[in-house]
């Protein structure tokens, strides 16, 4: 079942979609995306815009919402880093190649999910708490993400990656700054941050 909804008069898109068996819901995503415009050059550079009243108009009553944006992720960021207990932590590097592009040279973000795995793979084999193991025996539970800024072919990426254990949850918390020339780790621009959780076992 899925659905989407036009959010603060075309500012935001939300798609709602649930995957379900017999025994009920099994997997749930929820996407907020901002609309672009594109130039119509052969660049295919964009600029964020609302959507026009014409294509408003195609959503019914009830896929139309001016209520407030709810975001998941920064308030369960500070909940964990402030409440939790840090693990470890690590980081690496990363290239993106034509590969991890779209055809307008910027990085897609079905890629984001993989760097981030990476990034917690790499931390779980090179760490020596065992508690850590856990974000590779067991099944994910949840995962939230938020782009801040793109990441082009030939950018060189920083991702650093911390672990918290807290509420018997075992949190993967990720940060990918861009590596411009010229500028230290400090004022490196964040360009992705990302939680994927495990259920600690008792």
């Amino acid at each position: 079942d899925s659905g989407l909804v036009s959010r603060r008069g075309g500012k935001f898109l939300e798609l709602e979609c649930c995957l379900r068996s017999t025994d009920g819901d099994f997997a749930r995503l929820s996407m907020l995306t901002r609309p672009v415009r594109l130039s119509g050059s052969e660049a295919l550079d964009a600029t964020p815009t609302d959507l026009d009243e014409s294509l408003l108009r195609r959503f019914q009553p009830d896929e139309r919402h001016d209520g407030p944006v709810v975001r998941a992720l920064p308030k369960r960021l500070e909940e964990v880093t402030s409440q939790g207990t840090l693990v470890g932590e690590g980081s690496t590097s990363f290239f993106v190649s034509r590969s991890d592009c779209e055809i307008a040279d910027q990085w897609q973000n079905v890629r984001l999910p993989d760097w981030f795995a990476s990034g917690r793979e790499q931390l779980v084999l090179r760490h020596p708490n065992r508690t850590l193991t856990t974000g590779l025996r067991e099944p994910m539970s949840r995962f939230l993400a938020e782009f801040r800024r793109p990441m082009y072919f030939g950018d060189e990426g920083a991702l650093r990656t911390r672990a918290y254990e807290y509420g018997g949850t075992l949190s993967f918390i990720h940060e990918i700054t861009c590596m411009l020339p010229g500028m230290n780790e400090a004022q490196r621009p964040l360009c992705a941050t990302g939680i994927e959780e495990f259920s600690l076992r008792n």
